[in-house]
Parts: C-alpha cells; sequence; structure tokens
C-alpha cells in the first residue's frame, strides 16, 4: 500500500509545474502497482481538487474528480474522528506539517502504511518511506 500526496497529483496534472515530469513518472508507477494499492484520504482529494481549480483550470479539477469517484484504481480513505484525533496529536508536535498532511501522517501510522509518494520530505521526519522526493 501506498499514500499518494496531493503534492505528487497537482504537480503530475499541472503541466505548467516544475516537478510535472517527475510527478507523472511517479504517478504512473504508483498507479501500476509497484507499491502495492494506490491509495488518497478524502482530505487529499479535497485539497487537490481545490488546487486544481485555483491553479490549474476548473475542467482539470473535474477530470481529476471523475478519477477520484469515478474510478477504482486508487482507494480513497475517509477521515474519521479517530484520525482526526491522531492527527491532531502530530499537528501540535510538529510545526512544520499542515494539518492535511497531519491527517495523512495519522492514516498511514494507524494502517501500518510505510510509503508516502510525495514531493514533500517533511513526511521522512515522521519515518516514512518518500517515494519520490525533493524537487
Amino acid at each position: 500500500m501506498i499514500l499518494i500526496d496531493s503534492t505528487i497529483w497537482n504537480a503530475a496534472k499541472s503541466k505548467r509545474d516544475r516537478a510535472h515530469e517527475l510527478a507523472k513518472k511517479i504517478l504512473e508507477k504508483t498507479m501500476g502497482g509497484a507499491h502495492g494499492k494506490p491509495l488518497v484520504t478524502d482530505y487529499i482529494v479535497d485539497e487537490v481538487l481545490t488546487w486544481l481549480n485555483a491553479r490549474a483550470t476548473h475542467e482539470l479539477a473535474v477530470e481529476t474528480a471523475d478519477f477520484f469517484f469515478l474510478s477504482d484504481q486508487v482507494e480513497v480513505i475517509k477521515v474519521d474522528w479517530a484520525v482526526l484525533r491522531e492527527a491532531y496529536e502530530f499537528f501540535k508536535k510538529h510545526d512544520f506539517l499542515s494539518f492535511t498532511d497531519c491527517t495523512t501522517a495519522a492514516v498511514a501510522k494507524t494502517k501500518g502504511i510505510k510509503d508516502i509518494a510525495t514531493l514533500d520530505e517533511d513526511f521522512s521526519k515522521l519515518g516514512f518511506n518518500v517515494v519520490g522526493g525533493k524537487v
């Protein structure tokens, strides 16, 4: 299993992003099953669609939403109250993480997920295996 962070989705979908080619390769590899079942959280879906709608185009955001909502290629994990409480603990201890990143870390921790596809090296500071790396 691998969690795919919003940084990968955003860069892979936005051709203007400086990490576009790298993110596209990482997304293709992870979606191809190189690390097991690809996963996202509902918070990541929200973050990706909001970012694409604001910084790319509405059409691209809708196309990506169609993929998340109509495809079974990626599993969407709902962040529940227990995960939010765990995320809150991460948030209190790590000032370098957004709250959404804290929910990602909390889901990974509670589900025993070691790999996170991301362009954000901060996850490695928490002991996760970062697939992707900094651009």
